[in-house]
């Protein structure tokens, strides 16, 4: 998507990228009758389901609409006040949109817990039973960076520890520490973060532009610490995105290249995509980059 000349934030980015998604949803095409659509939290996700909320022209009948993770409390500063972007608040204003009545599914949780073993039972429930009757069709999700800013790891620095165990909240700090190591966004280089999410599912995101060396041990690590934290969220496992017919992102800055790049590019051992990705609206910039390397 070509965005206005003159450089503009993240959040106004994510505003444009979200109406782009909205139009191209308002010819029909994409959503049909029986659909199952699962939606994810964030900026983009939020205004494509808030411009359909307000134009209300999807005719679809017989839909699901259920919430791809636990609720993290993002605020966003172009958003009305007091307003969290969280997958449960876009199932609701999505399914505002449809003139037939819909099937909303919530997770109505915090993306962790105090009680380490509840994810697990909750995950295997939500995202196991429901999505073996209705496996999502679509899913709409954002796609995120794990920095100090990201909402995982202000949670875990504010030790709430109603939101998530005090387990969880370690290896969270641990993760936070080591991806400050390996982590740049100076100069006129892409950025690199190590770790990224979609749908608050963490995967490791190599350097594919050669820049950035990182140990066999901290390897490791990453990957240990992503896949103890994964186990213990209210958010779908790798198996359960890779069932779904089409992952669609809303997603753009240069910040997030690199963890688009990885979504496009990762196989399985026989040659398949990891992620049913079928479309991703970003920035044209952010498109450059990911095609670059």
């Amino acid at each position: 998507m070509r965005l206005p000349r003159g450089r503009i934030g993240s959040d106004d980015t994510h505003r444009l990228l979200g109406y782009g998604m909205a139009s191209s949803l308002a010819d029909g095409a994409l959503i049909r009758d029986g659909d199952t659509l699962a939606v994810g939290g964030g900026r983009g996700v939020y205004h494509m389901c808030e411009a359909q909320r307000e134009a209300r022209y999807l005719r679809a009948r017989n839909i699901m609409i259920v919430s791809l993770c636990g609720d993290i409390y993002p605020h966003h500063e172009l958003g009305p006040s007091n307003f969290r972007l969280d997958a449960d608040t876009n199932v609701n204003l999505l399914g505002s949109a449809f003139e037939e009545k819909v099937d909303l599914r919530m997770v109505s949780h915090p993306i962790g817990t105090a009680d380490p073993e509840l994810p697990k039972k909750k995950s295997q429930y939500f995202f196991g039973k429901d999505w073996d009757q209705r496996t999502p069709n679509h899913a709409f999700a954002g796609v995120g960076v794990v920095t100090g800013i990201h909402r995982l790891a202000v949670l875990a620095g504010k030790q709430n520890h109603h939101v998530m165990s005090v387990e969880l909240h370690a290896r969270l700090e641990t993760l936070g520490t080591l991806c400050q190591r390996y982590s740049r966004n100076i100069g006129e280089l892409e950025p690199y973060f190590p770790v990224a999410e979609v749908a608050h599912n963490l995967f490791f995101v190599p350097d594919r532009t050669g820049r950035t060396t990182i140990s066999k041990s901290d390897r490791s690590e990453f990957e240990d610490l992503i896949t103890a934290i994964n186990e213990n969220l209210f958010s779908p496992s790798l198996a359960d995105l890779g069932r779904m017919e089409a992952l669609i992102l809303i997603a753009g800055t240069a910040l997030k290249a690199g963890a688009i790049r990885h979504l496009l590019t990762a196989i399985k051992s026989d040659g398949s995509n990891i992620y049913p990705l079928r479309f991703i609206c970003t920035d044209h910039e952010t498109a450059e980059l990911v095609l670059k390397h």
